[in-house]
């Protein structure tokens, strides 16, 4: 154990450690009245049982626990969920410090911790500095509400956004209906279910867990996004078994469409801290003149409003089209990058910042075309 400043440090590096950590992370969880899905024990400790092995560009390489552990007179205050990772490029090595789970399926991540105080961020880049080598601290997903990062900071961008509705803005479904969708979009739902009514379509809904031939239609129907040359996240057995491993530690629901007794769109989605979150959206490419993104929305919506123990809805990130016209807010997500400690850190650092920035121009443009839709 190290001390820096008021707080004394502990680095948890193992798998052993990690699960010996669970019960004291899941109650800073609740003293910090923590949201943060992908940053919550149960999330990050799934995910690396999943992906500790996975060694490609976008995983990283060769990925090291770095858990921060903060505690003041034995008492802890404060975690920071890192992991320790290179990518190679051009036959150049770069190591980073990254969050745990960033890589893939981050939605908001941030230190946790009930003290709102910079002091926590200022203490574990000091700690990285005197006690890692490495080329790059660069830390994504954090939301505009983090209370440990100042957002003037010229390290920060902004990458992405997650859409959200909160139940307390409104009184029920028909208030925030009527507040919410434009004419335009009003239009458009209307019409989207007059076609569904002449076909005679059906919505089921299915409490999760999920059975194992519920998981092979999700694959079913997402494996369709081929068609149109988008990714897949079920090609990728790992993160298949990801998704089990999930849907065992946190409950959910599964909303399946159908049509003369076939699924042809799906909707997954967690609970977790009093909010739904819309995780897996996919449907049968057969019917793209059904809308069927946009549906299953409207659908998933509605039941959130009958769920009177739900605060918030979220879209996960991502401003798609089938998430248009539903969410009135979104929550900004930043990334933080900054130079680490090695010879070629500054240089490195500002080869990611770069492209980071030119990202953010163009992100800018999506975001407030996104938010003036109609």
């Amino acid at each position: 154990m190290s001390s820096s400043q008021q707080y004394d440090i502990q680095l948890v590096d193992s798998a052993a450690r990690f699960d010996r950590l669970r019960d004291d992370w899941k109650r800073l969880e609740q003293a910090a009245q923590h949201t943060n899905r992908t940053a919550s024990y149960d999330w990050m400790r799934t995910w690396w049982e999943a992906f500790a092995d996975k060694n490609t560009d976008q995983f990283g390489l060769e990925k090291r626990l770095r858990i921060l552990l903060l505690s003041r007179q034995g008492t802890l205050v404060a975690i920071a969920p890192l992991v320790r990772l290179y990518r190679r490029r051009l036959l150049r090595k770069t190591v980073f410090i990254e969050f745990l789970g960033q890589q893939w399926s981050g939605e908001t991540i941030d230190f946790i911790s009930a003290e709102p105080t910079p002091d926590i961020f200022r203490t574990v880049t000091a700690w990285l500095h005197a006690n890692e080598s490495f080329d790059v601290l660069h830390l994504s997903y954090i939301p505009e509400s983090t209370p440990f990062f100042d957002l003037h900071d010229p390290g920060l961008t902004l990458l992405s956004a997650c859409p959200i509705l909160y139940r307390k803005d409104y009184a029920d479904y028909e208030a925030y209906k009527n507040a919410v969708y434009t004419k335009n979009f009003r239009n458009c739902v209307r019409k989207n279910y007059n076609r569904l009514e002449a076909r005679q379509v059906k919505f089921e809904w299915q409490t999760e867990p999920a059975r194992p031939e519920d998981r092979e239609e999700m694959a079913r129907l997402s494996l369709s996004k081929l068609e149109d040359d988008k990714g897949s996240a079920w090609l990728d057995q790992d993160k298949v078994r990801f998704f089990a491993l999930a849907t065992a530690k946190f409950p959910g629901e599964i909303a399946f469409l159908r049509l003369e007794d076939e699924n042809i769109a799906h909707l997954w989605s967690f609970f977790f801290a009093n909010g739904l979150f819309a995780y897996d959206m996919s449907y049968d490419r057969q019917h793209r003149d059904l809308s069927l993104g946009r549906v299953s929305y409207v659908e998933s919506i509605k039941r959130f409003f009958a769920n009177t123990t739900l605060a918030f809805h979220c879209a996960g990130t991502g401003l798609g089209f089938h998430k248009r016209g539903h969410y009135p807010n979104v929550v900004r997500l930043h990334t933080y990058t900054a130079p680490g400690n090695t010879r070629a850190a500054r240089h490195r650092a500002e080869q990611v910042l770069r492209a980071h920035r030119a990202i953010e121009q163009r992100f800018g443009a999506d975001l407030k075309s996104w938010l003036e839709h109609e």
